[in-house]
């Protein structure tokens, strides 16, 4: 007879809360709660041992590091009980086995894609399921745990699900007739945020459906002048198109998704690159910008996409179903299908109309995106589509635009003026950044050495660069300078918009990581020693040497293709980190 698992469950969307076989059990002590918080927000992976004792003893590790991590592990298994066995040990790390249902923000990421699915086919019951992923927050998350950046990053990851759940269960009361009952809400998701349009949008929505449509108008009005004194930012055409429509009096309903607002920084070095893309969509029907994680695609399309008044963008960052991507698409285009196949219905409301469909962060979905992509192409002559991925998408009609780190200044910046340096796109990008935590005095020429020393060190990548300057808050220039061997877990807690993905350079680097095959990976992991790089024949011969079941030379082609490995051919063929 098969053995009865003991009841679990893990509560991280609040104070932690552990329950094991319906009993409440008491973690104390700080680090065996962290060592419980980064396990469960792992959601069942695996944690390495190094992530684990950063996160632990983030400011100096005890000289037995790793017998200190195992006693807490032990200490754990303790309050674990009779589910100890499903904290696991491996060779890297540990994982805490979760099953369905077990773990708070799991069932609310499931609930989710649930009540959207449910929504998207007309079902009544899609409101009720947000519900339900609504009640599963029981107040701050993890609020006493959050002086460690690992978790810190996590929660903030938490707050973007929170919104997404939050949006959909307001949009959801207001198809389900429910307005009246969600007015508080809604304003209170506008006050949190009073800059994020979709929540304006969302609180005119219900307040016009509950009739109370000078309300809305208004609401819409005091958004309109507080963006633009608070920022200098105009609002997307989407509220102009509400606003007419509540004020003729016509039924609320949701406009098409709208491109994110511009946020209040400024796209520095990219401006090449826009006309580019600008260039290319007037000659090809499909352009997907190519590059690692961090390296700015999303924004550099979604600029691109503002010229165009028909655009319209799905995010496919927090969609882990492939099966839900038409149905993303309808919702992206308010179309509500009731029975039927829902990409066919997708695909003769588009027809012949022209527009722009903006697809961001497609290499988790790629077959199923191709499929997608493949038969808006064929079916719909004249859509246009942009799309941002890690890797190429693989179909004969697509051009593949890869998006490269910014300039750095060159390796002694004592040859280059204090203006030179402040020009580069890198630099440019801290400077602007740093602007904004420590607005107290411009850069010395000490200072710019500094910087310029750390955008080197970060490759130019202006997702590690922006996180970077938001550090200042915390160091000075050269702390910081001197703790970028620490990059991975230092440089964490900034949002980076939907993508959650961003919350740490560890979050971004292993988002791609997880999606190589095992060999892949193993090549990938013996490269990375190699700070500067090798050539062709040292990498071929190290994974020959690896005995790997694929052929060198098509891994090691996955590996670029993947943008885990850049590749250069100035002085012969040369493949670095």
């Amino acid at each position: 007879m098969e053995r009865v698992r003991p009841a679990l469950r893990l509560e991280v969307l609040g104070p932690l809360r552990l329950v094991v076989d319906g009993v409440v059990v008491d973690v104390r002590g700080s680090k065996r709660r962290s060592l419980l918080a980064i396990l469960a927000l792992a959601e069942g992976r695996m944690v390495t041992a190094e992530h684990l004792l950063d996160t632990l003893w983030p400011a100096a590790l005890p000289e037995s590091g790793r017998q200190a991590l195992h006693t807490q592990v032990s200490r754990l298994r303790t309050n674990l009980g009779t589910a100890a066995s499903r904290l696991q040990g491996h060779q890297y790390g540990y994982r805490l086995e979760l099953l369905d249902g077990e773990l708070d923000l799991a069932e609310a990421k499931t609930l989710l894609v649930t009540a959207r699915r449910a929504a998207a086919s007309g079902a009544a019951e899609a409101f009720e399921i947000l519900r339900r992923a609504h009640s599963l927050w029981r107040g701050p998350v993890l609020a006493d745990l959050t002086d460690r950046i690992p978790i810190s990053a996590a929660v903030e990851g938490c707050t973007q699900l929170y919104q997404e759940v939050t949006d959909a269960l307001i949009a959801g009361a207001v198809d389900a007739g429910q307005a009246d009952g969600i007015v508080g809400l809604a304003t209170k998701s506008l006050t949190s945020d009073p800059l994020r349009e979709p929540a304006v949008l969302l609180l005119m929505r219900v307040l016009a459906a509950s009739g109370r449509a000078p309300a809305a108008l208004q609401a819409g009005r005091d958004y309109r002048r507080r963006l633009t004194d608070e920022t200098g930012l105009d609002p997307s055409p989407a509220l102009d198109e509400l606003e007419r429509t509540i004020a003729s009096g016509a039924a609320a309903a949701a406009p098409r998704s709208p491109l994110p607002v511009r946020p209040g920084t400024r796209l520095v070095g990219r401006e090449a690159h826009v006309a580019s893309l600008h260039r290319l969509l007037a000659a090809e029907r499909l352009v997907t910008v190519v590059g690692p994680g961090g390296v700015g695609k999303t924004r550099v399309a979604v600029e691109a996409a503002r010229s165009n008044d028909a655009a319209v963008v799905l995010l496919l960052a927090p969609v882990t179903d492939p099966a839900t991507i038409p149905h993303v698409l309808a919702s992206a285009l308010n179309l509500n299908v009731a029975q039927g196949d829902v990409l066919t219905a997708c695909l003769a409301f588009l027809g012949d109309k022209p527009g722009l469909l903006v697809i961001d962060n497609c290499e988790h979905l790629l077959d199923t995106v191709r499929d997608t992509i493949g038969a808006v192409l064929e079916n719909c002559p004249h859509q246009t589509i942009l799309a941002t991925s890690r890797e190429p998408l693989g179909i004969p009609a697509e051009y593949a635009f890869r998006l490269n780190p910014l300039p750095v200044p060159g390796s002694d910046p004592g040859v280059a003026t204090e203006e030179e340096l402040s020009r580069v796109p890198s630099v440019a990008v801290f400077l602007d950044r740093a602007g904004r935590v420590r607005p107290d005095r411009p850069p010395t020429a000490e200072d710019l050495r500094l910087i310029s020393g750390i955008v080197r060190r970060l490759d130019g990548m202006p997702l590690a660069i922006e996180l970077a300057a938001g550090r200042l808050s915390t160091f000075s220039l050269a702390d910081l300078h001197a703790r970028l061997d620490r990059s991975l877990d230092l440089l964490g807690g900034g949002r980076s918009g939907a993508d959650a993905r961003h919350r740490t350079l560890r979050d971004t680097v292993e988002w791609s990581y997880r999606l190589l095959s095992e060999d892949e990976r193993r090549l990938f992991r013996h490269l990375s020693v190699f700070v500067d790089g090798v050539d062709l024949a040292t990498a071929e011969r190290l994974a020959t040497d690896l005995h790997m079941d694929a052929d060198p030379g098509s891994v090691l082609s996955r590996l670029v293709d993947a943008s885990m490995l850049e590749a250069h051919f100035d002085d012969g063929t040369r493949y670095r980190l």
